[in-house]
């Protein structure tokens, strides 16, 4: 799985000047933005979803999934349907 590290000079994804790292997953033509962590919070999803949106912004592409990938999602936060 490639894995892209990208610097974020504007601050569109933490509001500060950043790397930003990705997977993407590409076959056949399909584009996927991955995230694969051991556990992922409400935040974390959000902080995905940034990332994935500046990625597509700043390549000028439209991925075709996106994907997160954790088997534990953080009972806290009400995000098990939207990642489900």
């Amino acid at each position: 799985m490639p894995y892209v590290e990208e610097m974020d000079e504007k601050g569109e994804v933490f509001r500060k000047p950043d790397k930003i790292d990705l997977d993407l997953i590409i076959k056949d033509g399909v584009l996927l933005i991955a995230e694969i962590k051991s556990s992922i919070s409400q935040g974390d999803l959000s902080t995905f979803l940034r990332k994935a949106a500046f990625y597509q912004g700043k390549h000028n592409v439209k991925t075709d999934h996106l994907v997160v990938l954790s088997p534990m999602v953080d009972a806290r936060d009400d995000i098990r349907s939207a990642v489900l």
